[in-house]
Order: C-alpha cells, then structure tokens, then sequence
C-alpha cells in the first residue's frame, strides 16, 4: 500500500485478473453506490496501468481510505474480519487483529435496534451484490477509536462516515476490502480439501456466512425471535413433512458431495446415472432419512433440528429470518427438506427437495400469513410439506421498534 500525504487515498497494486474484474464491475458498482450512499464497499478513484519498455504490465487501484483522515494510526484499533475462526489469529508481531482476536476480547458495535437493522440491512445489500460476481475472500475491515464523550456527535451514522457505539463510545469505521478475487476450479479443491469452516468456500456460502457473522458478531447479537430486519421479521412454524425418503444409489451419494457449488455437474452425472439405472430414477426410493428443514431468503437462513429416521416428521421449531425492505417482493421464501448423512465427508448432507414461495404473497395477504397445506416438495415423487408463515411487519405492537412506515413502500 502507498498513502497520500493527507492519508486520504490509498495506492494499491492487482494482478491484472483483478484489474479487468474490476472495470467489469464499474457500471453495476456506481449503480450500487448511487442506490445505497451508505454502501461499505471501499470507494476507488480508478484503475490504472503501467507500461515500461522491458517490464511486465503492471496494474495499480486508487481508492478512498475507510478511516478519517483527520486520525492517525495510533488512534485505531484495526481488525480484518473474513467471518470464519479457522486459522484467523494475528500472528505475532501483526498490529491488525482478525476474527479470533474480535471474538476473545467480546467486542461488538452496539446502537439503538432500529438502526442496528439498517446497518445489517446495507451490508447485507453489498454482500449480495458482491455475489453477483462470484466473488469472495472480502473482508469486513474495522477501525475503532475511542473519543471523549459527546465529542463525534450523536449515537449512531455519522455524516462524515463511521457509526458512533452507544454504550463504548468508540467510534467504528466499516468497510468491505479486496473484493477482486474470483472463485475457480484451484480455491474449489482448497474448499473440498479445508472444509466448509475455513476461509475458501463458494461465492454464495461465502456471502451467506459472512451476513451471518456480521448479525452475530460485527453487531451486538440479538435473539432471533427479535432479530427483525428493516421490514419485519418472517415465521415459520407447524413444520411438516409427509412421504420422505431417499435413494440409497449413487445418484444421492453424488448429489450429496457435489451440493456444495458443482450442481451443473451434479445435475449431468445424476442424469448420467438415471439412464444407465432407470430402477433408481425416483428420489423417494431407498429408505427413511433423518430430515431437516431449511429455510432461505436471501442470504439468510434457518434450520430445524434433525429427526431420526422419519418418512413423516413433525418438528417443533419455530425458525425466524429477519427481512429487508429492499426488493422484498422480488425475494423467494425457499424451504427445504435435507437429509442428514452419517459421514461427514465432504458435502455429505443432500437436498431431498423444496418448496418455493413468493415474498409478495405474504405482503398482499391482509393477515400476513401464507399457509403451505401439504405441497408438493419439487425433486420428490410423493414428498410434501406443511408449514405456516407469518411475517411481523416491524413496528408492529409487540415487535422492534423499527420503522413501521417500510411496508409503504414496499
């Protein structure tokens, strides 16, 4: 890195790869920012190359500093968080603390609920648009420094950038960094080799996991019951499911390990199979599974425990997903029905199948509430499920405090 001399910008040099990636990214990326001004993706000022007669091409980014300017060093405590605790200590000698260190000294940005939603809700947007790309490896990089009370103004955003804590009267500095690296077939090997844990997984586990973790540990971390978003907050219960089962034959065994990202060849191998084993084309041929249910929206999730051996389980939970305001009709409520593998090698859990249903049908119904009674569960012959949703719109007697206005607009 090279500062200027008022630390305002920062010098950065990329492989050429990330260069190109990067002009790819220029219309979506103003796009973004001009749509959510409080993005945290870091903020360039362009992209340049140089040439030298006799030297290999060299490509360097000029981007605005995620700190004020106006602090030095001294005054920050930096931490580079990835959302993963697998080998994400500062080593010795390092000034810039990582995951592991964040969580052993229990530190979290606290501010009022309302706002801590629309803080989840931005970083959710720009994780997601992140994705688009198949990107990851970011990092969520913080910088925090203290302040003699009353002196960055009130709790919350702030004008000039960072967001003031209410009960440590730190002031943090957020913003998503090196986001230039593509997913390929070398990091897909790393992924099967490391496991789902560590700092390599797809694109899209990589976002959901790190929306996950910023919920959990970059912000003060609220019980999901209350976890509302910046619309309201979506139940699922009275969860059931009839007629489940699974193939014993290499068709699920494959499924199982390839789920994590290769479904394209999942898929082409499945029907590789079918063709050679027509016997076992059905899904619901086989045995009893141990099941579970998954619901997603967005990036985020929610899963019941798992039932042992039951082609009709009943589960007790009540699972819950904070929604956002933004593009909330466009966003699909998917439940799915997994089977528990007894290995954990790999990606040994497989999906048995799922159910879909619009947002929009929950926001346009008077009660808030969409009843799923016995639908077919698609990538099953005879599965089916059950389950009740309600969305509590938040600023709704007895929910968040949040801003009861979103669902006007909506």
């Amino acid at each position: 890195f090279f500062h200027s001399r008022d630390e305002l910008f920062m010098v950065k040099t990329v492989s050429k790869p990330e260069g190109k990636l990067l002009r790819r990214m220029v219309p979506s990326y103003q796009a973004h920012l001009h749509s959510e001004p409080r993005s945290f993706i870091c903020r360039y000022a362009g992209t340049f190359r140089v040439e030298a007669p006799g030297l290999p091409q060299k490509y360097f980014i000029l981007m605005r500093s995620v700190f004020d300017p106006s602090l030095t060093k001294e005054d920050f405590e930096v931490h580079d968080l990835k959302g993963s605790l697998v080998n994400r200590s500062k080593k010795e000698g390092q000034s810039v603390g990582k995951d592991q260190d964040w969580v052993d000294a229990r530190e979290c940005i606290h501010v009022p609920q309302p706002m801590r939603a629309e803080v989840c809700a931005v970083h959710a947007q720009d994780v997601a648009f992140l994705q688009r790309f198949g990107v990851m490896d970011y990092s969520i990089l913080i910088g925090s420094a203290s302040c003699s009370s009353g002196a960055w103004g009130p709790v919350g955003w702030r004008s000039s950038g960072g967001l003031l804590d209410a009960r440590s009267g730190k002031v943090h500095f957020l913003g998503i960094i090196d986001h230039l690296v593509q997913y390929d077939l070398g990091r897909d090997f790393q992924n099967l080799r490391e496991g789902d844990d560590a700092e390599i997984v797809p694109p899209e586990r990589y976002a959901a996991r790190q929306v996950a973790w910023f919920r959990e540990h970059v912000m003060e971390c609220i019980a999901p019951a209350e976890d509302f978003g910046t619309l309201g907050l979506l139940r699922v219960q009275n969860i059931a499911a009839f007629g489940i089962t699974r193939s014993q034959g290499p068709i699920s065994v494959i499924s199982g390990l390839l789920s994590g990202g290769a479904t394209q060849v999942a898929s082409e191998v499945t029907g590789l199979f079918s063709v050679m084993n027509p016997a076992r084309n059905s899904p619901d041929e086989g045995t009893t599974c141990d099941p579970y249910i998954v619901v997603t929206v967005g990036l985020r999730s929610a899963r019941t425990a798992v039932i042992d051996k039951s082609t009709d389980p009943v589960f007790k939970d009540v699972l819950h997903l904070p929604i956002d305001a933004a593009e909330a009709r466009r966003q699909v409520v998917c439940l799915e029905v997994w089977h528990r593998a007894s290995t954990t090698m790999l990606h040994g859990d497989s999906c048995l199948g799922r159910v879909e249903v619009q947002l929009h049908k929950l926001l346009d119904s008077p009660t808030m509430t969409y009843p799923l009674a016995r639908e077919k569960v698609e990538g099953c012959t005879k599965g089916m499920l059950s389950a009740t949703l309600l969305l509590e719109c938040a600023g709704a007697p007895g929910s968040s405090p949040a801003n009861s206005n979103a669902i006007q607009h909506i």
